[in-house]
């Protein structure tokens, strides 16, 4: 059910009695200052100013203690600005104590609302204190969550992972903006500048017009190639390795009496297995020994297979064949494509 906005807040001025004392306090990294007033804004005690520690945080709680016990307060709601990060440590210490409630206050109605009593526009901490404590006793705050255990982690990862994005982003826009003033051909030859093996690794050894120049095209050429042998092969001992990440290793479909055969488990990498069939298909159309393969595939007399099965067993024949020429450092020979067994298979079918 949907609570309307005046409730809301006729529910928490409710929630201020006649024996509640109001707290507020402006947060800052060192020391904070405490003003505390009545259900009608009028103040009780000294403004108190206290470190951000633990040993500052008993000081305010004895002065609650003591100005409750004086003036026959029953309760204690304390009220703060969520602004950074310092908030959190006395919030959570606070929470845990007897008799108080915390509660929170946006700043940006601190700011509006800290010209009413004087009409100006000063600004300083205990002056703000004492602003956040009447905004609570109006009740224009909102209530505090902060989640524990595993929880706090979860949210604590999540904040910093948002951090860290946009972070990335703009750096990612930075150096943008620096390709597109010095280089803005560079797009035209890698369509992913900022994420290509290839292309990163040219923009470390020769980011600009003037080096690449300097290369020449067999220079470039032998960057590109040092590039990939770096990446391709270096993980993996065996090209099945590849091929199981890339989730084309194969698993039994059957249940009950439905026996299906097998299929891939597609448990890998989504992309790469789309990559490979892109390059299946080209490949089909290209090159002799891929094309030989595939037809001879779908019309074997013995379980001929269907177009995308030959297809994927084609993109299976691809990696094998990138792990072995990037391993061996080899360049692509048609006699090496196939194995006897196969030779003689194709011959066979031919």
């Amino acid at each position: 059910m949907k609570v309307k906005y005046e409730d809301r807040l006729k529910q928490k001025l409710i929630a201020i009695t006649t024996d509640t004392l109001v707290v507020g306090v402006d947060i800052s990294k060192n020391y904070q200052w405490a003003r505390f007033v009545d259900f009608r804004g009028i103040e009780h005690g000294r403004a108190l100013k206290f470190k951000n520690s633990k040993g500052g945080f008993e000081t305010i709680l004895a002065r609650i203690r003591e100005i409750c016990k004086k003036e026959n307060f029953a309760k204690a709601v304390v009220g703060m600005e969520p602004t950074g990060h310092y908030w959190k440590a006395f919030a959570n210490w606070l929470e845990k104590q007897e008799g108080i409630t915390v509660v929170l206050v946006n700043p940006y109605a601190t700011k509006q609302a800290k010209e009413l009593d004087d009409n100006s526009q000063t600004k300083s901490d205990k002056k703000d204190a004492l602003t956040i404590a009447k905004l609570v006793k109006d009740g224009r705050y909102f209530e505090l969550y902060l989640p524990h255990d595993v929880y706090a982690q979860l949210r604590g990862l999540s904040t910093t992972r948002t951090g860290l994005n946009k972070r990335k982003n703009a750096i990612k826009n930075t150096i943008t903006a620096v390709m597109d003033e010095y280089f803005p051909e560079y797009e035209e030859v890698f369509k992913c500048p900022l994420s290509g093996k290839a292309s990163r690794h040219i923009l470390k050894t020769c980011p600009f017009p003037k080096l690449i120049l300097g290369l020449g095209e067999d220079g470039v050429t032998d960057e590109i190639k040092r590039a990939v042998k770096k990446t391709v092969g270096r993980k993996f001992d065996d090209p099945r390795q590849m091929s199981r990440m890339a989730g084309y290793n194969l698993v039994e479909d059957s249940s009950g009496k439905n026996k299906s055969g097998t299929k891939i488990s597609k448990r890998g990498r989504k992309n790469l297995r789309g990559v490979l069939y892109q390059m299946a298909l080209t490949m089909v159309a290209t090159n002799d020994e891929m094309k030989q393969l595939y037809h001879y595939l779908k019309t074997r007399e013995k379980a001929p297979l269907r177009k995308m099965q030959a297809l994927i067993v084609v993109s299976k024949k691809i990696l094998t064949l990138i792990h072995t020429l990037a391993k061996k450092k080899e360049s692509y020979d048609p006699e090496k494509v196939f194995g006897h067994v196969r030779r003689e298979q194709l011959k066979a079918a031919a």
